[in-house]
């Protein structure tokens, strides 16, 4: 008894003189990454692998197609409270001309002390992008279309959320760890026996067939264990509609305010299942 009373004392003693050993379990339970697929429009944040939440977003392309979201890898380095949103002179814009979930007119100051940001660097074909930021919208009624300028896009309640979430014990400022982000393009998804279809907005599906066998190859399943033709060609026909109703989308949200409120019925548009 008294030797085993001596062999905890002195490991109370190590852990105290080395406080990260008592600490590596709790570290281990709180690693976070970010993951982003822009044709579905989902933001995952995840803890050891496995999905804690998950949030609807914009992504970017702009109304002329040129302003992207770069598809790549990358990390989230800082919180930022109170950020502030300047038209093309610089000047602050304090009024926001948006809709509710009705379709009707709203023209509000800008709720800036609700506002959050979190700081990206993106790392694409060896340099390091920093004009990107995941940030909160007050156009919630353009969340899962491709209308920002390159940012990630949260409704303002979401994104309070998960500036909370992201290493909480920071409040603001730069991470003592940056967050690992990918930025993922998947058009085809397979959730149970459904495959999901997202229109390419981006244009860079060149081979269906190939997409489909790479989504297929994700999942363990060999091309043989499905109707592989039958599939494709219903993949082929449902991604020319989509990209029909993704060019209906893009001149709809090019009018000006207020002709360029979209509905839910054209965002979903966007999207199509099937059964495999």
């Amino acid at each position: 008894m008294e030797t085993r009373r001596k062999f905890l004392i002195n490991i109370t003693k190590s852990l105290c003189a080395f406080p990260f050993l008592s600490m590596t379990h709790t570290q281990e339970t709180s690693l976070q990454e970010v993951i982003v697929n822009l044709p579905s429009y989902e933001l995952g944040l995840y803890t050891n692998n496995k999905l804690a939440k998950k949030f609807r977003i914009s992504i970017g392309m702009g109304y002329n197609g040129k302003d992207q979201t770069p598809i790549c890898k990358g990390v989230i380095h800082e919180k930022r409270k109170d950020i502030r949103f300047h038209n093309k002179k610089g000047i602050i814009t304090t009024i926001t001309r948006t809709f509710n979930e009705k379709g009707e007119e709203l023209i509000y100051k800008i709720p800036y002390p609700q506002m959050r940001g979190l700081g990206v660097q993106l790392h694409q074909k060896g340099k390091t992008l920093e004009k990107y930021i995941i940030h909160s919208t007050t156009d919630e009624f353009q969340l899962e279309t491709p209308c920002s300028e390159g940012c990630l896009r949260l409704g303002i309640n979401d994104m309070l959320n998960l500036y909370d979430l992201i290493c909480p014990e920071k409040e603001t400022g730069k991470l003592p760890t940056p967050i690992p982000l990918t930025v993922n393009y998947s058009t085809l998804e397979i959730k149970q026996n459904h495959l999901l279809l997202h229109a390419d907005i981006y244009g860079k599906i060149s081979s269906w067939k190939d997409e489909l066998k790479k989504c297929l190859k994700q999942k363990g399943i060999n091309p043989t264990e499905i109707e592989f033709g039958k599939t494709l060609s219903e993949i082929i026909a449902m991604q020319k509609m989509l990209s029909n109703n993704h060019k209906a989308l893009l001149e709809k949200m090019s009018r000006p305010f207020p002709d360029n409120y979209v509905t839910q019925e054209q965002i979903s548009s966007l999207h199509n299942t099937t059964f495999l």
